[in-house]
């Protein structure tokens, strides 16, 4: 085994075993990445099976600490690596996403428990007839040890959670006692939407870049210069990207700029780049898919614990203001389609 939880079943899991199922399941990303690089039929088989050992190992664990809903979701993410793991000449995109969102679901089921344990330390008086306001001091006490809790295990607290406080402790210094709960929602809401929507254009856009970089590092003559052409294009893109993510407050803002100056030197000044520079940009790129894409899992994570210390009512999923955000690892390759 690789992993061991001493103490036996629990009835609330401890957040070291959350934290290091969270690792395992880091590495299953990692192994999804290589296996949509188009390997040989043997390490393609090898990198399925490896992933469907860890993702049960997670279940497994999850059935020791007490987590249902992470063994549940483990069980559906198993199904869908079935789907992937014959090597074929044709593979469909759509597999490669649903197992990316199959992920992402296992993620997201093992934040909700981290909830569970500190219910006792967030507890904010409520309406007797419904949170229909909300105590300004009680609430922003609340937030602050969820602050101080994810610094103190390693988290970063994030940029929803950093601007709920700040909202909040200016509704404290203009002696707001209590606020109404709708109002709140409503920032929280407004917030996630621009963070969604950045990552959103991020996923769709990004990977048609890193598919022209890819081929420019193998291209020459004729063919690498209408290449080079469609980098224009790609820097206007990059430069309304760069925009949407100061707005978000995304993290890796200096990546996007970094990657719009390198387009824009080539594209304006049409210079010669070696191959390897362009494979070490598409490199770079590809890792900072996976980190914001990640981020945002975070962020709706925070969004869902924020709105329970309000008392809100849970969205239903699918609805509500934050779209279809796809997993670490959505980029799937064109070449991949069969198209």
């Amino acid at each position: 085994m690789l992993m061991s939880l001493n103490g036996g079943s629990q009835s609330r899991p401890h957040a070291s075993l959350i934290e290091r199922l969270r690792a395992r399941l880091d590495h299953v990303h990692v192994l999804l990445d290589e296996l949509q690089q188009d390997q040989p039929a043997d390490r393609h088989r090898a990198l399925a099976l490896t992933m469907k050992a860890h993702i049960a190992e997670i279940g497994e664990f999850a059935v020791t600490g007490g987590l249902p809903d992470v063994k549940e979701a483990c069980d559906r993410a198993l199904l869908l690596v079935e789907t992937v793991q014959h090597h074929a000449a044709e593979r469909r995109v759509d597999d490669y996403v649903a197992l990316c969102r199959g992920l992402g679901e296992i993620r997201q089921s093992l934040v909700r428990p981290v909830r569970v344990t500190a219910d006792s330390v967030f507890s904010i008086p409520r309406e007797r007839d419904g949170p229909v306001t909300i105590a300004v001091g009680d609430f922003l006490a609340a937030l602050h040890q969820l602050r101080e809790r994810r610094v103190g295990s390693g988290q970063s607290s994030g940029h929803l959670l950093q601007t709920m406080i700040d909202e909040v402790e200016k509704l404290r210094k203009t002696r707001v006692e209590r606020c109404g709960v709708t109002f709140l929602n409503k920032l929280l809401d407004e917030c996630l939407k621009r963070e969604t929507d950045c990552v959103g254009r991020v996923q769709a856009e990004v990977p048609h870049v890193i598919e022209t970089l890819e081929l420019l590092s193998k291209e020459i003559g004729e063919g690498a210069q209408e290449r080079r052409d469609q980098l224009q294009a790609h820097a206007e893109q990059t430069a309304r990207l760069v925009s949407l993510a100061k707005q978000a407050h995304a993290p890796l803002v200096t990546c996007l700029e970094g990657l719009l100056g390198f387009l824009t030197v080539v594209a304006q000044q049409r210079i010669l780049v070696a191959a390897q520079r362009y494979e070490a940009v598409a490199s770079r790129m590809r890792a900072y898919l996976t980190s914001i894409s990640l981020w945002i899992e975070e962020e709706i994570a925070t969004y869902s614990v924020i709105r329970d210390l309000m008392g809100g009512e849970r969205r239903p999923q699918g609805t509500g203001c934050h779209p279809q955000v796809l997993s670490p690892s959505a980029h799937v390759s064109s070449k991949m389609s069969g198209s």
